[in-house]
């Protein structure tokens, strides 16, 4: 590419390689003036409607013209490629000048020269502008951060990819899937899939104040889903910012941007500019201002400057400030709780291999009752159930899961004298910060009364655990899904058969288990919503293609509604019935939308949403949802096989090499990771040799003959 003449475009160097293509520093021999060009992904090349959409974004953020914004200059199209020609900047990104400022190295170089040249009150200030200038047009950039903000050597900013941000949240247009780097810039409302607006700009921009203050970032995570959890549950650490040369009201201004709730933000960063003005001759401001100590001049000094240096960097307080801190009244900030993190592992049991079952289902009922509190967040059944048997530590399982508390516990099913079955349940709450158990509780019930457990359990490790529970939240925890004891028996089994999707002997065993549970329960809604959903699965497994069992499948959901309308998994049992039975993907999204609303961590809602998205198109939804569902079940195949998937459809092969090869460690002996991940090497680079020695690892490790079946796909 490089020396190639495009059109009348002279490719000089490549720039750098982002989510949303490959950037070029070009000569224009028309205009003779270097520029850089963006080459647009394959997909919205070959796409008409995606072009469409795109020119029209590309268009309305080109008809910016505002200093502190870069300029698009045209879009161009040469050999069935799409490409933008931008302003070039010749400057560093301020991601990079942050790093440098904040470093503990002694050697200065070239961009600590920058922020000499340009403070960060200076460089906060220009963003504002920019970002207000775009408000007015109607344009938000929805994905403001570091990376994207360049700063020339004369300290002037220049805000990149406005036209792009939205594009990427087109539901119709994909996008590459979310780093780590832009999840740590998005709005709550961003993480939890809402439209953004100004107010979400705004968040993000108290995000680089944050981080141009502290060089740290508020809210943290191995992965994007951990952040985003933070972001939007756990408070920003202020006191980081607590230093000699920061102002109280810079640490408010940087507060109030980000306040969780956006009617809480700034609401406009209009109205901040607008009243700058009348502050910057205020002199009586700049005591209250600036409480860094400003330098005293010699004589020879002022003699060379007539206004000190310190002025300009009062002058840019003031700019920043003002607006921010004086328009608006004072609220009382809101304060979140930081969400506690439980993993509930299987409870051992000590009785005879047939009681397996209801050590399982008790395991899984309790964690199914605690995910529904919305200031707890609860690793999956699934992942928790990798853990039975483990000799692993607390701590270490602790360290994997990214939790902060762990319920373990026994349970040994006994024969009384009198014939009847007794059983003992000891359950333990352990703090692993440092080790303490917080509760422990042991239960000796009938079997007549079992059903009662699973309840109790989960309302006592609320309280320890000190959850603030609003009203629906305490009765839900106190409410017994049924009471028949024989009822609820079946259904622990029929849970316990039903979990290989793909296995359709035991599916129908699960079936006719509900079915019994229902005739001794006709009010169960937990096995009507279950025993839908199995039906659902049989249809949509090829097992059952017979209307029959898509007409019982949307009969027993319609049951469980009817029986308690608020029961997430009734919702999600209807959204099944229309996304496997129906592919009525818009009804599917209904249910499971409303799943959330009752329940805002409930895994089968949000892995439904996710996957309904993939088929609608919908790759930046798909992602952002899975990689919710990734924080609760970081270890399930599926859900970490199809992010994977998703990142190699949306191009982005980095991201889908690094989890796909956490498939393989979470399934080794699976032979599909091996080939998706070789297909990324080949589609990234072309590297032949490279897809061929990672399908041959497969071989090698003697997983299956697929692997033999794939690596002649390359001869």
């Amino acid at each position: 590419m490089i020396g190639k003449l495009i059109l009348h475009y002279k490719i000089i160097e490549k720039l750098g390689q982002g989510g949303m293509g490959v950037v070029y520093l070009a000569e224009d021999t028309k205009l003779e003036r270097q520029v850089a060009i963006k080459f647009l992904p394959q997909h919205i090349s070959a796409n008409s409607d995606e072009r469409k959409r795109f020119e029209i974004e590309a268009k309305a953020a080109a008809a910016l013209n505002h200093p502190n914004i870069a300029t698009i200059f045209a879009i161009e199209e040469a050999n069935n490629e799409m490409f933008l020609v931008m302003e070039y900047i010749d400057g560093k990104e301020l991601k990079d000048i942050v790093r440098v400022k904040h470093s503990s190295e002694k050697a200065l170089t070239d961009t600590s020269i920058l922020m000499n040249n340009a403070s960060p009150v200076q460089i906060a200030t220009q963003i504002a502008e920019g970002l207000q200038a775009a408000h007015e047009k109607g344009i938000i950039h929805r994905d403001i951060k570091s990376s994207n903000i360049m700063v020339t050597d004369k300290g002037k900013v220049k805000i990149m990819d406005f036209g792009l941000a939205k594009f990427r949240d087109s539901r119709q247009l994909t996008r590459v899937g979310t780093t780590i780097g832009t999840a740590a810039y998005m709005s709550p409302e961003q993480a939890r899939g809402e439209e953004a607006d100004p107010r979400s700009d705004i968040w993000s921009f108290g995000i680089i104040l944050y981080e141009l203050l502290s060089g740290e970032m508020p809210f943290k995570g191995a992965y994007e889903a951990a952040i985003m959890f933070s972001i939007i549950n756990d408070p920003a650490d202020m006191q980081l910012l607590k230093k000699p040369d920061i102002s109280e009201n810079f640490i408010s201004i940087v507060s109030k941007c980000l306040e969780k709730d956006k009617e809480q933000r700034y609401q406009s960063m209009d109205q901040d500019i607008n009243n700058l003005n009348s502050m910057y001759t205020s002199s009586s401001q700049i005591s209250r201002v600036i409480s860094e100590p400003q330098p005293v001049l010699d004589d020879k000094s002022k003699s060379k400057s007539a206004l000190p240096k310190w002025i300009f960097a009062v002058s840019g307080v003031i700019v920043i400030i003002a607006g921010l801190f004086f328009l608006f009244k004072k609220k009382k900030k809101k304060t979140t709780d930081s969400v506690k993190m439980l993993a509930v592992l299987p409870f051992q049991n000590l009785g005879n291999t047939e009681d397996e079952y209801f050590a399982d289902g008790i395991t899984g009922e309790i964690i199914s009752n605690l995910s529904a509190l919305s200031n707890l967040r609860v690793i999956a059944r699934s992942t928790a159930m990798q853990y039975k048997n483990s000799q692993k530590t607390l701590k270490q399982i602790a360290e994997e899961l990214g939790v902060q508390f762990v319920l373990e516990g026994t349970i040994q099913w006994e024969n009384t004298e009198n014939g009847r079955k007794r059983i003992r349940v000891n359950p333990e709450l352990i703090k692993i910060e440092n080790s303490t158990q917080i509760w422990s509780s042991p239960y000796e019930a009938d079997f007549s009364s079992a059903f009662t457990l699973q309840a109790d359990i989960a309302g006592k490790v609320a309280s320890a655990l000190n959850l603030k529970l609003v009203n629906s939240e305490q009765q839900a925890l106190q409410k017994t899904i049924t009471n028949s004891s024989e009822a609820y028996d079946l259904y622990l089994k029929a849970i316990y058969y039903a979990q290989d999707i793909s296995n359709e002997k035991n599916h129908r065993i699960a079936e006719d288990m509900l079915g019994k549970a229902i005739a001794l329960d006709n009010q169960f809604a937990h096995a009507f919503a279950l025993l839908s959903t199995v039906q659902s699965n049989l249809y949509w497994s090829y097992f059952d293609r017979s209307d029959a069992i898509l007409n019982k499948s949307k009969s027993n959901a319609q049951k469980a509604l009817a029986i308690n309308s608020n029961l997430p998994e009734a919702h999600t049992a209807m959204g099944d019935f229309f996304y496997h039975g129906l592919l009525d993907y818009e009804k599917a999204l209904q249910e499971y939308d409303q799943a959330l609303k009752i329940s805002p961590n409930h895994l089968n809602a949000i892995s439904g949403i996710a996957y309904v998205a993939r088929r609608q198109g919908d790759m930046r939804k798909t992602i952002d949802y899975l990689m919710k569902a990734y924080a609760l079940n970081p270890k399930d195949y599926d859900t970490v096989f199809s992010i994977g998937e998703t990142y190699c459809l949306l191009r982005d092969y980095n991201q889908a090499i690094s989890y796909l090869e956490k498939v393989n460690i979470i399934s080794p002996e699976a032979i599909h990771p091996y080939f998706s991940i070789g297909l990324s090497y080949l589609l990234k680079t072309g590297d032949v040799e490279k897809c061929r020695d990672v399908i041959n690892a497969a071989r090698t490790n003697k997983i299956g003959l697929d692997s033999h079946l794939y690596i002649n796909v390359l001869y």
